[in-house]
C-alpha cells in the first residue's frame, strides 16, 4: 500500500489540498466539475496520449503497409513499446499480474490487428475474417481484464468504448485501399477523438481508485 501511495504522489499528491476548496456536499464524493487537480491533469494526459499513439501508430502501420513507404520496423517498434508503456502506469495501482495481463491483450490485440490488415491488403477475406472476430474477442477479454481489477471501471462501457476501435479501424482500411482520402482523414480525427475518451475513462477509473471518495 506504501509503494501505491508513493507512486500516486506524481498523480495525486495535489488531492492532499482538496479541503481548502468549497464544498457544499461535505462527505460526498466530490464532483468532477468543481475542480481538476494538477495530478489528476497529469493523470488524464498520461492516459490520452497512450490511447493517441495506439491510434496513431496503428494508422501509421496501415499507411506504410498500404502505400510501401515508411520503415515498418520503426513503426513496430513504436507500436508494441504502447503495451509496455500502459504496464508501467497501471502496474503501481493495480498489481503486476493485472497490468501484465492488460500488455498482453493489448500485444495480441495489434499483432491481430496487423494481420488483418495484411490479409485485407493481399486479398484473403478467410484470414481476415478470422482477425476480425479475434480483434472483437481481445476486445471483451481487454474489458474484463480492466474492470477485474478496478471496481470503478464497468466491463460493460469498456466493451462499448472498446468496441468502436475495431470497426473504425476498417473502415479505414477500406478507405484508404479505395483511394477515398477524404473518408479516410474523417475516420482519423474521429479516431483521435476518440482515444481521448478512452483516456479519460481509464484516468477517471484510476483517480476514483486512489481516493474513492473524500470525507469518509
Amino acid at each position: 500500500m506504501e509503494g501505491l501511495l508513493n507512486h500516486a504522489a506524481y498523480y495525486a499528491a495535489a488531492n492532499q489540498n482538496l479541503n481548502q476548496y468549497p464544498n457544499q456536499n461535505q462527505g460526498a464524493c466530490p464532483s468532477p466539475e468543481k475542480y481538476i487537480t494538477y495530478g489528476q491533469m497529469n493523470l488524464i494526459n498520461d492516459f490520452r496520449t497512450l490511447w493517441r499513439d495506439l491510434v496513431i501508430w496503428m494508422r501509421s502501420y496501415q499507411v506504410s503497409m498500404i502505400t510501401g513507404f515508411s520503415n515498418i520496423d520503426a513503426i513496430n517498434k513504436r507500436l508494441y513499446h504502447i503495451p509496455e508503456i500502459f504496464k508501467e502506469k497501471l502496474q503501481p495501482f493495480f498489481g503486476v499480474e493485472h497490468a501484465e495481463r492488460f500488455a498482453q491483450l493489448l500485444d495480441m490485440y495489434i499483432v491481430k490487428f496487423q494481420i488483418l490488415v495484411n490479409a485485407q491488403i493481399s486479398g484473403d477475406p478467410q484470414t481476415a475474417d478470422a482477425a476480425t472476430v479475434d480483434l472483437y474477442r481481445f476486445v471483451e477479454e481487454v474489458a474484463d481484464c480492466l474492470a477485474r481489477c478496478n471496481p470503478f471501471w464497468s466491463k460493460d462501457q469498456w466493451q462499448y468504448l472498446l468496441n468502436n476501435l475495431p470497426g473504425m479501424s476498417i473502415r479505414e482500411k477500406i478507405a484508404l485501399l479505395e483511394q477515398e482520402y477524404d473518408k479516410e482523414l474523417d475516420i482519423r480525427d474521429r479516431m483521435l477523438k476518440h482515444a481521448l475518451i478512452l483516456g479519460d475513462y481509464m484516468a477517471q477509473g484510476v483517480m476514483h481508485y486512489i481516493v474513492p471518495c473524500q470525507g469518509k
